[in-house]
């Protein structure tokens, strides 16, 4: 049922004929065509894995990505995706862009529906998905138009991909039961931890064997005096414990292993093709390309930079995928969404100031905890591509159910 402020604006949408007709880009090859409409949204990374993961399952596939008033950058997107800018909100100009495109299925990233291109593509018997929605309890709506006008809008869309529990009691409380809401979770960046050499890895393990270990990576020369005071007090308690140090610059490491070996530790260099035999307390790991193995090898990584530095040169991700929980202080910059989330699960551990280092190692390090730390922080990585598989089956489902109707059409 159609509310009375919906049937206003398509009525004003109608009006007058379309105008000057842009220059659009060529449909692209492949079938279907599924359309991601981005609207203002800024961080993209999760939808392009998933257009990747998308082609990677269904080769054939195509897309077109629009964003509001602008061609958005598909630079990232797979091979041959379209960009294009979004019509404006009218009927005749949504019409005409759909007939050249004609795609199979338009997804919607953005909250602030677009009644008229809602209304265009269900006219084609097009399904309209929403994902990555978000209404936490006690929110206004994120609409300008009223309750009546949003539920409306709901009913003509599916599947619709939502963040919680919360937001699936909200709509079905705006536009009633009955709608395709499934909680999947945010669509989030993952990424691929870094390779390693497993016949490397596999014999420093045996070296290493039940000894304690923690990795500081990317540690600038502001940060070596906490990381080494850290280190030293761990000994205390731990008197087998190995640091693997990563310098923020390789070309530090022999100056590095000079101050090591003046404050008493026995030291070893990698570049040097000295291994992390018993009585080596620190080894410097100053080979670039080889994060991946360390990660690996030590449950519990310090990211270098967040304790007097400019923010980690690196996403908590990588280690946090290879099931090393993460030390870290509080200069966070553009990683603060994703450590806080770390934070939050009981994944990684945030340290106020290089002081409180030491006793934040001793403790992390402990097999209990470092175990504890690096399940969870593993757990929070691996979410994101749970829902990126499930987005992707839903999405697929609908795009499977609508071709015997598309393939009438065409």
């Amino acid at each position: 049922m159609a509310s009375p402020s919906l049937s206003l604006y398509l009525l004003a949408a109608r009006r007058g004929a379309a105008g000057p007709r842009p220059v659009l880009p060529p449909a692209p090859g492949g079938s279907p065509l599924v359309w991601f409409d981005l609207g203002r949204r800024a961080e993209v990374t999760g939808l392009v894995q998933l257009a990747h993961r998308m082609r990677v399952a269904r080769p054939g596939i195509a897309f077109l990505v629009t964003a509001g008033g602008r061609a958005p950058d598909v630079d990232r997107f797979p091979e041959g995706t379209v960009a294009a800018s979004r019509p404006v909100d009218r009927l005749p100009d949504l019409n005409g862009f759909l007939a050249h495109f004609d795609p199979g299925l338009v997804v919607l990233t953005e909250p602030d529906l677009p009644p008229a291109l809602i209304h265009a593509a269900r006219a084609r018997g097009l399904s309209v998905a929403l994902a990555d929605f978000e209404l936490p309890e006690g929110t206004p709506l994120p609409w300008r138009w009223s309750v009546g006008m949003a539920g409306a809008l709901l009913r003509r869309l599916g599947p619709i991909l939502v963040l919680d529990g919360a937001t699936e009691r909200g709509l079905m409380r705006i536009a009633g039961p009955g709608l395709p809401v499934h909680v999947t979770g945010r669509i989030e960046a993952t990424y691929d931890p870094p390779g390693h050499d497993e016949a490397e890895r596999s014999a420093l393990a045996a070296l290493i064997g039940a000894r304690p270990v923690w990795h500081a990576v990317d540690v600038p020369e502001a940060e070596e005096e906490a990381v080494l005071a850290a280190h030293a007090w761990a000994l205390r308690f731990a008197h087998r414990a190995l640091l693997i140090l990563a310098p923020d610059n390789p070309d530090r490491a022999p100056a590095l292993v000079e101050r090591l070996e003046r404050a008493g530790f026995d030291t070893a260099l990698r570049s040097a093709d000295e291994d992390p035999v018993e009585d080596v307390q620190v080894l410097v790991a100053d080979v670039e390309g080889e994060s991946g193995l360390w990660f690996r090898l030590a449950p519990v990584t310090l990211l270098g930079g967040t304790l007097a530095g400019a923010g980690p040169r690196r996403s908590p991700a990588e280690p946090a995928a290879l099931g090393s929980a993460i030390l870290h202080g509080p200069q966070v910059r553009s990683h603060a969404a994703a450590l806080a989330e770390l934070d939050a699960a009981g994944a990684a551990w945030r340290v106020s100031a290089p002081a409180a280092l030491a006793e934040a190692v001793a403790d992390a390090i402990t097999p209990d905890r470092a175990a504890r730390l690096a399940l969870n922080a593993w757990k929070v990585v691996t979410k994101g591509a749970e829902v990126r598989e499930r987005a992707m089956q839903l999405l697929f489902d609908r795009l499977d159910a609508a071709q015997p109707r598309d393939a009438g059409r065409r």
